[in-house]
């Protein structure tokens, strides 16, 4: 595409005309909007490619993150299991106490 367009810009250079039969100004003008019409292309294939570079790179990231959040998940499901295992040892440790200290009342009382 650049190579083209370089010789698009390398035949839009005015040439002396050989015999006067060639129309040197509408010629130049035909150049240019092929010129202009060349770029317009490349930078429509430049945009194309940036938006599958883009796009390639949002899934990417999208399985990342997917990932890391099920991870997370997981995690979250092993911090709550443990917090419960731990709530019901210290809830039974919190009984074993409080039944100690009624014992205890209830010595002191008779």
């Amino acid at each position: 595409m650049k190579k083209a367009l370089s010789m698009i810009e390398a035949l839009s250079t005015p040439q002396p005309s050989t015999g006067g039969q060639i129309d040197g100004s509408q010629l130049m003008i035909q150049i240019n909007m092929l010129k202009e019409s060349m770029k317009l292309k490349a930078d429509k294939i430049e945009v194309v490619q940036a938006k599958q570079y883009s796009d390639e790179q949002i899934a990417l990231d999208r399985k990342d993150w997917t990932k890391r959040i099920e991870q997370l998940s997981n995690e979250l499901g092993h911090f709550r299991t443990d917090f419960d295992n731990f709530r019901a040892r210290d809830f039974t440790a919190l009984e074993a106490r409080v039944a100690a200290l009624e014992k205890k009342l209830a010595q002191l009382t008779t």
